[in-house]
């Protein structure tokens, strides 16, 4: 039995930081009237008293803050009891910078995912040279790849800084740690897929969200599966083992074919010919698996 005199809708995108006297709610694409129901859900699962109940709709810039009172209709603490609310809005000093200050952190967020959704490049100089480098230790290439975003992407670097300004700022507006802010804040924290381009054309699929770092404020994190989709410079996916190898082609331009030939044999596919010709004349020219995709071929060309 809900013993709620004036039951309201629970929302799916209820999202709760702090406890039920001093609350920070998610409600994103919520109508005023939805966010007022919301903080009073919150409300009617507390204790009987007064509460302070904050409202953010990130998506449309909105703010609200409630004071819910919890009253029990017989009189008493029992939380469990019948009980009715009363509800204010209360009145927000500076509610206008906080609606711009989301709406500008809206507006630079979305600037940030377009750039990496028309994909990473990497410059000649990066540590992983090809995709198929990156494939042997995602891990490793996730950290790079991070710190090469954080800190050495000049299209990124003003953006994340903005986003993380920003942050900030509303945390303190609407007195709240950046953490709470980061919570709440569906499109920093839900992860996006984007691809990373290597010198030899290839590219490797990653995961990007954001996070707190304790000296740097809010940065792109990278999350790497563990056998990553990767594609060489014609757009094919590059085989991860003896059943994509089967009938397996690649030639030069493709990507790094030596890189290939050491990635397929740690992951126990034989490779032959690898050490056919080999000098400062002679560069691999064509590569060819068998049809059961235990075996490939590296064939060299030599000046």
């Amino acid at each position: 039995m809900n013993k709620w005199l004036n039951p309201v809708i629970f929302l799916a995108g209820l999202f709760v930081i702090g406890n039920a006297n001093a609350t920070l709610i998610k409600c994103d694409n919520c109508t005023s009237v939805e966010m007022k129901r919301t903080a009073e859900e919150i409300a009617g699962r507390g204790a009987n008293g007064r509460h302070t109940i904050k409202v953010i709709n990130m998506p449309n810039s909105d703010y609200k803050v409630y004071q819910v009172d919890k009253v029990s209709s017989g009189g008493g603490r029992d939380p469990n009891a019948e009980y009715r609310l009363v509800t204010s809005e209360l009145a927000v000093p500076n509610i206008s910078e906080i609606k711009q200050n989301i709406t500008s952190l809206n507006s630079a967020i979305s600037d940030l995912r377009e750039v990496l959704k028309g994909n990473v490049v990497l410059p000649n100089t990066f540590v992983y040279r090809s995709a198929v480098e990156a494939m042997k230790d995602p891990g490793d290439f996730g950290n790079h790849l991070k710190d090469f975003l954080n800190s050495h992407h000049t299209g990124l670097q003003a953006i994340v800084f903005d986003v993380s300004a920003l942050t900030s700022a509303i945390a303190s507006n609407v007195s709240v740690s950046v953490g709470s802010m980061v919570s709440v804040t569906t499109s920093l924290t839900e992860g996006t897929q984007a691809a990373a381009f290597f010198a030899d054309g290839s590219s490797i699929v990653f995961q990007y969200n954001f996070v707190i770092d304790a000296s740097k404020g809010i940065i792109i994190n990278i999350t790497m599966s563990a056998s990553p989709e990767a594609r060489d410079s014609t757009s094919r996916l590059i085989p991860k083992n003896s059943f994509g190898t089967r009938n397996y082609t690649a030639k030069k331009g493709d990507l790094d074919l030596k890189a290939l030939a050491d990635y397929l044999g740690s992951i126990g596919i034989r490779i032959t010919g690898h050490n056919q010709g080999e000098g400062a004349s002679c560069l691999p020219d064509k590569f060819a698996c068998s049809s059961d995709g235990k075996v490939c071929q590296v064939t060299y060309r030599c000046n």
